[in-house]
């Protein structure tokens, strides 16, 4: 005969069941993990163990490159300056917008924003990161970490360097080659790709033309449409520093 599912009465029942019995024929108190939980009236109720902790946010890790002498080290927290563990340079992290013409050097640890409506006519512009929305008609670009051209900006490839590259949303561009460590897609970019870490093409961007990398990472409604050769074996956990910024004084 099959016992029905509620007459079954599993073997750790009959065990609590037991202890119950045992404490009330002896009039001991009942275990902590049975008690309800309710005070004794006028006693306050115990704080339950590890009530008193709360949540802990870690403070956020900068990587920064010292655009003096292109030492690389990390800084926790919300930070103004530092000094170069290095060289002790005086860093300072201040984003800076250019939505103008602009003659001259420009340098930070931050990151420096290009609008539609700057134009660098000379000067050398260092930062970990650049946002290139405008015109450069002279002097020289050099992002340490990222460099993002966006839809309508105007420049010679051969005047702006950097580690990274992405090409911002609605942006289209054509290169003969393009060389970094990180290539991030949003847009559209035809060129012979060649990346010694990753590839990454979004749900809005597309790739055509050839792709040489390490690793390639292709979001679903993302474009390809280039021949491909992905290797892991072409990973650089320390890329290439970009050439211009050894020209730094």
């Amino acid at each position: 005969m099959v016992a029905r599912e509620k007459d079954i009465i599993g073997g750790f029942d009959v065990f609590k069941a037991a202890q119950r019995a045992a404490r009330e024929k002896t009039g001991a108190p009942n275990r902590p993990e049975e008690s309800t939980g309710a005070a004794p009236e006028g006693q306050a109720a115990a704080p339950r163990i590890g009530s008193h902790i709360g949540r802990t946010v870690l403070p956020t890790k900068h990587h920064v490159m010292c655009y003096e002498c292109s030492y690389e080290f990390t800084v926790t927290g919300k930070v103004k300056s530092t000094f170069c563990p290095k060289c002790r340079t005086n860093l300072t992290f201040q984003d800076v917008s250019v939505d103008a013409e602009h003659a001259g050097d420009l340098k930070t640890a931050g990151t420096i924003r290009i609008g539609p409506e700057g134009v660098v006519r000379e000067g050398e512009i260092f930062a970990n990161f650049i946002v290139l929305e405008g015109a450069v008609e002279g002097g020289s670009l050099f992002a340490f970490r990222e460099l993002t051209l966006g839809p309508d900006a105007r420049f010679d490839l051969a005047s702006v360097q950097a580690r990274d590259l992405k090409i911002a949303a609605g942006a289209t561009y054509q290169f003969d080659e393009c060389r970094y460590h990180h290539i991030d897609v949003h847009g559209e970019l035809t060129a012979h790709v060649q990346a010694t870490g990753t590839v990454t093409v979004r749900a809005s961007g597309c790739i055509r033309g050839e792709v040489n990398g390490a690793h390639l990472v292709v979001e679903e409604g993302g474009g390809l449409l280039a021949q491909l050769h992905i290797d892991p074996a072409l990973d650089s956990s320390k890329p290439s520093k970009p050439v211009g910024k050894q020209r730094a004084p």
